[in-house]
């Protein structure tokens, strides 16, 4: 943001006001879009100067307005005429600090004031962010760390319906918090994640804004503490997902787990479904960083895509717990373990003897191999799960056989 400076009208009606765009600038800014503290926006236009100070045209415009500004849809002469009320504020700003400001009717500013025709912003990659939920200003006011979601719907005048849009927040934070546990340092396979991860990557919802559909939301730590580091890497994390090409996409998913894979390929889906993109914005006040990307509905589909190849995960791991159920019949099991995980699956043909002289809940250590991959025919997720070998505490198989006579 542009250090306020003598040519900012102080003491006015417009209020106390902030830059938040520059778009023409010769030794200062002579042409930008600032805000006062009730987000109300204004584009300001230098149209003279004098040996005392500028003159000035403060145009008060909606955030449609500037939308249509920034994404170059009209220029900068019908903006700064499409002020609300038909008025526009003719300021001038004295070198000593004070400001002199008298209100004009549109019809009353002469042509050579205005900027000419067709002149506008070409080639905006950046999403339009109406102001009051930009996130630079509210992450530096809040000290928090603001993340901005905004679904491109390629039909423009159709919004985002609902329940894809329910399904996105929810495997936003299901992505947040997976992506977290594994960048954490207390990473451990196929374990729920602990509380004290899931409070650190916890995502506070703050507003909602015009678009096909935008969403704020915050850190729920201040970025002076500790705790808002994981925040910072995982937003710089989930930010390098989307912002990958096809080609740099396999590479980003390295180093992640299998449910941290998963997670993001069902955060993928519901935008695949509405045929959409989605624009990622987030703001860090502890660093002054600002990232932004576009994954077009295009990328998004070429990503679900990459990892409905991909063989998610086959690991195995130790686990103690209880024998929750046996059906020898159909070679299926169910095994609790220490942390209440209930694994459910099939019974290889190794761990059959052990199996068949268990009883429910006997204590027990188990290998259980697990795989997790996407399914090309339901287009799921699918957890399967396969008993390698069972062994049981001595004194539950001796009493189980003196109980039934043997």
């Amino acid at each position: 943001m542009i250090q306020n400076n003598t040519f900012i009208p102080k003491g006015t009606s417009l209020g106390e006001l902030q830059i938040v765009d520059v778009f023409q600038y010769y030794d200062f800014p002579i042409l930008f879009a600032c805000i006062n503290q009730s987000k109300s926006v204004f584009i300001s236009l230098c149209i003279d100067e004098d040996e005392h100070g500028y003159y000035w045209l403060y145009s008060h415009v909606s955030n449609k307005t500037m939308s249509r500004l920034k994404s170059g849809e009209i220029d900068f002469r019908d903006a700064i005429l499409s002020s609300i009320n038909g008025v526009l504020f003719k300021i001038y700003t004295k070198l000593n600090g004070d400001s002199v400001v008298k209100l004009a009717d549109i019809g009353e500013i002469n042509d050579e004031m205005l900027p000419f025709s067709g002149i506008k912003i070409e080639n905006s990659e950046e999403k339009y962010v109406p102001y009051y939920a930009e996130s630079s200003i509210i992450a530096k006011s809040t000290e928090r760390g603001v993340l901005n979601l905004v679904v491109e719907t390629r039909n423009k005048r159709k919004e985002a319906p609902a329940r894809s849009v329910g399904k996105l927040l929810t495997h936003a934070q299901n992505t947040f918090d997976a992506i977290g546990y594994k960048l954490s340092g207390f990473f451990k396979p196929l374990c729920n994640i602990p509380k004290m991860i899931t409070d650190q990557t916890a995502l506070q919802f703050a507003m909602t804004f015009p678009g096909s559909f935008g969403i704020q939301l915050r850190s729920s730590y201040r970025a002076d503490s500790p705790e808002f580091t994981l925040f910072e890497h995982t937003a710089a994390k989930l930010y390098s997902i989307f912002n990958a090409t096809s080609e740099e996409f396999p590479d980003t998913l390295s180093g992640l787990d299998q449910v941290s894979i998963a997670s993001i390929s069902k955060l993928l889906v519901p935008l695949d479904e509405m045929n959409s993109g989605l624009y990622i914005e987030y703001f860090l006040p502890n660093k002054n960083i600002k990232r932004t990307t576009i994954s077009t509905a295009e990328s998004i589909s070429e990503k679900l895509n990459i990892i409905k190849e991909i063989e998610l995960s086959e690991t195995q791991m130790q686990v103690s717990g209880k024998i929750d159920g046996i059906i020898l019949s159909k070679k299926q099991f169910s095994i609790i373990d220490e942390h209440g995980i209930n694994y459910i699956g099939h019974i290889q043909d190794s761990a059959m003897e052990a199996a068949s002289v268990v009883k429910i809940n006997s204590p027990c250590t188990a290998l259980i191999k697990t795989s997790i991959k996407h399914s090309k025919s339901s287009d799921k997720i699918i957890e399967k799960h396969t008993l390698i070998d069972l062994k049981i505490i001595a004194a539950d198989v001796e009493q189980d056989n003196s109980q039934n006579g043997n």
